[in-house]
């Protein structure tokens, strides 16, 4: 999983890519949430750290629940809506 997460988001030098080939914050429609709520969730530790290298962040919803007022920020500065549903 490691592999695949590098590959579409980091260049060959480890930087995060200025296109990626997938979407970090994308909202899957099986498990709900961000890749990285995901990850999370699933106890994948490497495969978070390196989401949130290349600006992952968890859902509006569980930013909140677990206090992460960088992640609310960042959302909220996107114009995200405070009553949308994950």
């Amino acid at each position: 999983r490691q592999g695949t997460i590098d590959l579409f988001l980091f260049d060959g030098r480890g930087k995060p890519r200025p296109d990626p080939w997938a979407t970090v914050n994308a909202r899957p429609k099986r498990h709900a949430g961000t890749p990285l709520d995901v990850a999370t969730e699933r106890g994948h530790a490497a495969c978070a750290a390196l989401l949130r290298a290349a600006g992952g962040r968890h859902s509006l919803h569980r930013a909140a629940a677990a206090a992460l007022p960088d992640d609310l920020k960042a959302w909220l500065a996107e114009g995200a809506e405070v009553d949308e549903r994950d």
